[in-house]
């Protein structure tokens, strides 16, 4: 592995075959969470990641990369979903309503229920691998992502975990109970788990705080003189977790985004080599800084904000004028690709200067579903195998940026 894996912080959870740690990318400073899982394939991992990506929509949590390492475990990067789990949230306020829970499981219920229909699953659900965006959705950490001959002990494991945290003395709690415990007897499926707590209660939103027993709160004052201070989870404001991108961001991926708009594969200008001038620094993770920029690029067109390309390209990159347009084109036609994903496969520099370097990337596209206007799918999209790509990045004030990026054919 010659690309450094994020540096760990601290040990959040751990279970059979897996650990959970908070991180941080030691390359550009985000915050990161890191998943190990104990004897797997990476390729056959990343590609289930990839097709979990894809169809599991806004309820599983955005993987950057998953890494092979030398005692034969495979890293998965992960972005922190921006808040706390369900384990921090319990211990900080006590059991969830009957209205909380049903906010909280049934959207994770029907995006297990849609992993079940591709013959994919989950291997560990409970209370540390379940997280909240700062937005309060519901997300699942991919741990033990893939293709099993057990599909659904995964909604057995969530339906058990949500009767360990519900408050039996809130409202309608005894309907919520009833559903979950069919699904944990194995007389539920996933979509028939969602709708059965859709049907016992109205949901409501998770309070952060709210829910504490006055005993327990009563008990902290009586010995908060001398509590230990509290540590606090430090996580970067969330992100989107499906990339929502326009239609022809696959043209731009595969095109301009794989030198289809640099003239056939020639630079259409000299890059700005001396755009800062500043000594040497220690050479970053290339593979680490690749995938922020892709993320950071697909998060432009899921949000419309074409400042973000700000912080890809480089000024007076051909790539991202081109890249500005479309988005400008795009976004007017109302069309978008949803659950489209990039994955950067691995990074070799070809050569490196203080000032610009130059890679040779293998990237990936999932498949993705066209929606027009009105929400409505029009077509679905293949997504893009793995290909390779010579990437030239320039060092500006605020780090690496994309100048041009170009295919490269099978000689190489």
């Amino acid at each position: 592995m010659s690309d450094a894996l994020p540096v760990i912080e601290a040990h959040l959870a751990a279970g059979d075959a897996w650990s959970l740690s908070r991180a941080r990318d030691a390359a550009t400073g985000a915050a990161r969470l890191l998943i190990t899982v104990a004897d797997a394939d990476p390729v056959t991992l990343r590609r289930d990641l990839a097709v979990a990506g894809s169809i599991g929509g806004a309820h599983l949590a955005e993987v950057v990369d998953a890494v092979a390492r030398s005692d034969g475990s495979v890293a998965v990067v992960v972005v922190p979903p921006g808040g706390p789990s369900l384990a921090q949230l319990v211990g900080r306020r006590g059991a969830l309503s009957a209205a909380e829970l049903v906010s909280l499981l049934a959207p994770l219920a029907a995006t297990l229920g849609s992993l079940h229909a591709r013959g994919l699953s989950l291997g560990a659900v409970v209370a540390e691998t379940v997280w909240l965006e700062s937005n309060g959705r519901p997300v699942l950490m991919p741990i033990g992502c893939g293709a099993r001959g057990d599909v659904g002990g995964d909604l057995v494991a969530l339906a058990t975990m949500g009767m360990s945290v519900l408050d039996r003395s809130s409202p309608d709690a005894a309907s919520v109970a009833t559903a979950l415990r069919a699904a944990a007897d194995g007389r539920q499926d996933a979509a028939g788990l969602a709708n059965a707590l859709l049907r016992a209660t109205t949901a409501a939103p998770i309070a952060a705080t709210a829910g504490a027993p006055r005993a327990r709160r009563a008990e902290r004052r009586s010995r908060s003189r001398f509590r230990a201070p509290r540590l606090r989870l430090r996580l970067r404001q969330a992100r989107p977790v499906v990339a929502i991108v326009a239609v022809a961001l696959v043209a731009i991926a595969a095109g301009a985004l794989s030198g289809g708009n640099d003239g056939g594969g020639t630079v259409l200008a000299a890059p700005p080599v001396a755009e800062v001038r500043s000594p040497a620094v220690a050479a970053p993770s290339w593979r680490s800084v690749m995938s922020q920029l892709v993320q950071t690029r697909a998060r432009a067109y899921a949000t419309a904000d074409a400042a973000l390309l700000d912080d890809v390209y480089a000024t007076g990159s051909p790539e991202g004028a081109a890249d500005r347009r479309l988005l400008s084109r795009l976004m007017a036609r109302g069309r978008r690709a949803v659950g489209l994903r990039a994955f950067v496969e691995g990074v070799t520099v070809i050569t490196a200067t203080d000032t610009h370097v130059d890679l040779l990337m293998t990237d990936a596209l999932t498949a993705y579903d066209v929606l027009g206007r009105h929400g409505r799918v029009i077509r679905h999209g293949q997504g893009r195998p793995s290909g390779r790509r010579r990437v030239r990045l320039v060092r500006t004030a605020a780090g690496w940026r994309i100048w041009s990026v170009r295919p490269v054919g099978p000689q190489h």
